[in-house]
């Protein structure tokens, strides 16, 4: 990459918008983990917005107003924006985060992505299975750039016998910042073996639905089990990773991860992937994991292919 691509990438603007109770609070629970975005809220709901306010103390959170403004808390770094309009000019990258738990949150979050693509924004909606109405969630797919529906199957647990500690609320909260936190780490990180902007949405932008799986593991073989792990995550959620259009793999450790371990976990895909598929790949170091390597993938799909 050149220095004057490396600019632009630090340069690029990113926004996460929380439409309705659910998808404000799931924003709320990221803000003081992913960096390099902007924060906006929709919502109505009371309970939503008295947890917003305790937030807005780790970092600035800001109201989109609808039909009716929700309110400012100057004490908290809470305002109110004009409109969806005001918050999407310039902006390269908008995550709407949304439960879509009903016809009024899903009209709200068809305006935003409709909204942020008439600005040219590349748009990710990101919803969890447990949230939504089946009828509702319906409606984003062809709305948007790339559509991510995070199910509590995307994390594959290390045996069958290891506790689930999270509450599936919890959980879901967990897995939506994990998915929204690693699609910006790859635009805005450089590392060993980086992505960058273009890379990220051809894989997320060429099927009209993405499925995340998650392997965590140890042990000598860990790069391959991790892999293998994120791999059955997704077939977990009905899909077959031989089918996808695309695949963005993602390899996490700590800075004693080894090649090997990198290679290992890239030979999963490379020897089951058929060879037409666009995978590509990034490498991030985090001395937080230790021991542990972590492997994340998206794994895209057109409607043609989807089980």
């Amino acid at each position: 990459m050149s220095a004057n691509e490396e600019e632009l990438e630090r340069q690029m603007v990113i926004k996460v918008i929380g439409i309705g109770g659910k998808g404000a609070k799931a924003v709320g629970k990221m803000i003081h983990c992913v960096q390099n975005v902007e924060f906006f809220v929709m919502t109505e709901e009371l309970d939503a917005i008295h947890y917003l306010s305790s937030c807005g103390e780790k970092r600035p959170l800001r109201f989109v107003a609808g039909e009716s403004v929700v309110g400012t808390d100057s004490a908290h770094g809470i305002a109110v924006e004009d409109s969806f309009v005001e918050v999407v000019r310039d902006t390269d990258l908008v995550f709407v985060v949304t439960g879509m738990e009903d016809s009024a949150v899903a009209d709200m979050s068809v305006d935003c992505v409709r909204t942020a693509r008439d600005a040219d924004a590349f748009t990710i909606a990101v919803t969890a299975d447990m949230w939504n109405r089946e009828r509702e969630v319906s409606r984003l797919p062809y709305e948007v750039d790339s559509f991510l529906c995070i199910s509590l199957n995307s994390l594959m647990p290390v045996d069958d016998n290891t506790p689930q500690i999270l509450s599936e609320p919890a959980l879901a909260d967990h897995l939506v910042r994990h998915a929204v936190g690693r699609i910006v780490q790859c635009v805005t990180e450089r590392s060993f073996i980086c992505l960058d902007f273009a890379d990220t949405k051809v894989i997320l932008g060429d099927g009209d639905s993405t499925y995340m799986g998650i392997g965590i593991a140890d042990g000598p073989a860990k790069g391959k089990d991790a892999a293998s792990r994120a791999v059955q995550g997704i077939l977990r959620q009905g899909m077959d990773i031989r089918l996808s259009d695309g695949v963005l793999a993602i390899v996490e450790g700590s800075t004693n991860m080894t090649m090997d371990d990198f290679d290992e976990a890239a030979s999963v895909f490379n020897d089951m992937l058929p060879e037409e598929t666009n995978v590509v790949f990034g490498c991030y170091f985090d001395d937080v994991f230790g021991g542990n390597v972590k492997v994340t993938v998206f794994s895209s799909y057109s409607s043609g292919k989807m089980q």
